[in-house]
């Protein structure tokens, strides 16, 4: 999500949306740089800063260990540490005064605003010329492009999907032959299994975030498939358009799930923390979440990982569309070429090492000796093409710990071209998000909240509020 309120990101994203255990060895690729740095003197050396520098142990001991024996054997090489970590309130500023550390990591929701403020350098031809470009997974790489040019290098991404506890599905005969959860075709669909599962379980079929962003955030994708689109840029001016048909129906498909199918919890106030607890605990059938998340909840809440299945995003009256994001590796405008060389061998995006791996291959098994859950997959940044990747690959599919079947579906939907991958809102998302969040509260507050008056109120806030201050 675009980071307004960074903890309010953070809590949702540590339940679901990180590809927080069986990610790209995210210590390699965390934290690789400092304080903007010249290129070097005449002695051909290349200096490079590197953000999100480790300030505490044993990461920032490990950081640094690799930082020697990276100098060590590129001696033209000198990687200056920058403890920086990017959120709005410092960037542009830094930006604007010229202090941006040469490689940063960023957002997905980010993107669109970096690229047209020209703070992100072109590494179309370094990431070519390397073998990155290619790499790269097309679906994902077209979020850092503009005009065919790449700014910026997709890693730690995400798809959301539906996680479903088995157990619960199982009673309410919900189960196919062949193992697999079933798959709802639709939201109309979903809500007709959610409500049949609490009649025969007495626990609610479905728990939707309505709190702290969360809930507005995961509309959003609802919406997409009705039809809506949240804002529009004509002549450079930025305006909301949700007040439609469209989205009144998406809302009236939220107030149903209360009012008619009766397949929610009783509390309305639900955050980007507790509806994670709510399903892992076993208080809800079926929620939001992403292959990076689901692991997560086996360990934080105690879940038998049996439990545990996904399947595909439902489809809308207009489509089918799956939320994605994830962290992008961002280079600053000030990088020249030889700079960029050097942090992409930096930060070695696609080969992996056999030591790399001994140290992936150990740390996962940590958490597979806690009981942690092997099966989801996680949407990669890079293709089958790139050695690191295709070991990741193959050490998940040889630790698979639990039933396939359970997770086939959602690991499907991740090539399937049916649907539609997208990235968040380009404009004001948190405050859109929060907007949203409002309107998700009031219909599942009042039985007779007029889903029209509701959205006209929303659009014109967030006209008035924020994206009349949009000036790209």
């Amino acid at each position: 999500m675009e980071i307004k309120n960074k903890k309010v990101f953070m809590r949702v994203a540590s339940v679901f949306t990180t590809a927080a255990i069986m990610t790209t060895s995210a210590v390699m690729l965390t934290g690789c740089r400092s304080g903007n740095s010249s290129s070097g003197g005449n002695n051909g050396e290349v200096s490079v800063s590197i953000s999100d520098w480790p300030t505490t142990e044993p990461g920032l001991s490990m950081q640094n260990e690799k930082k020697d024996k990276f100098e060590a054997e590129n001696p033209n090489i000198k990687i200056v540490p920058d403890t920086w970590t990017f959120d709005l309130q410092t960037f542009y500023p830094k930006a604007a005064a010229g202090l941006l550390p040469n490689q940063f990591s960023a957002y997905y929701s980010e993107i669109e605003n970096l690229i047209n403020t020209g703070y992100l350098a072109d590494v179309t031809d370094v990431a070519k010329e390397m073998g990155i470009y290619d790499k790269l997974n097309p679906t994902v790489r077209e979020i850092a492009e503009k005009d065919g040019r790449l700014y910026a290098i997709p890693n730690d991404s995400y798809a959301e999907g539906i996680v479903v506890n088995m157990d619960m599905l199982k009673q309410a005969g919900y189960i196919e032959a062949d193992g697999t959860p079933h798959q709802p075709k639709d939201w109309y669909e979903l809500a007709e299994m959610a409500q049949k599962i609490k009649q025969v379980t007495g626990k609610p079929g479905f728990v939707l975030p309505t709190a702290a962003n969360s809930g507005g955030w995961l509309f959003t994708q609802i919406a997409w498939g009705f039809g809506v689109n949240f804002m529009e840029k004509k002549d450079g001016k930025w305006t909301a358009t949700f007040n439609t048909n469209e989205c009144v129906e998406a809302l009236q498909y939220v107030k149903d799930l209360k009012w008619k199918y009766d397949c929610l919890p009783s509390d309305i106030i639900v955050d980007g923390t507790a509806y994670g607890k709510i399903f892992a605990t076993g208080g809800a059938a079926m929620t939001f979440g992403s292959g990076g998340g689901t692991p997560k909840m086996v360990i934080n809440y105690d879940m038998d990982k049996e439990d545990l299945g996904m399947v595909a995003i439902p489809a809308g009256p207009k489509g089918r569309y799956a939320l994605m994001g994830g962290m992008l590796i961002c280079i600053s405008n000030k990088t020249n070429q030889d700079q960029q060389r050097a942090i992409f061998k930096w930060l070695n995006l696609t080969d992996i090492s056999e030591t790399e791996k001994e140290s992936y291959k150990t740390s996962q098994q940590t958490f597979i000796d806690k009981g942690i859950q092997v099966g989801p997959r996680i949407l990669s940044s890079f293709t089958d093409s790139s050695p690191r990747q295709a070991f990741y690959d193959e050490w998940r599919e040889q630790n698979v710990n639990v039933n396939e079947a359970n997770f086939k579906l959602y690991n499907d939907s991740l090539n399937d071209p049916s649907i539609t991958l997208r990235a968040e809102e380009p404009r004001c998302a948190q405050d859109l998000y929060g907007i949203l969040d409002g309107c998700l509260q009031q219909v599942l507050q009042d039985k007779n909240a007029d889903c029209r008056a509701i959205l006209e109120e929303a659009n014109k806030n967030f006209q008035e509020q924020y994206l009349n201050d949009q000036e790209n």
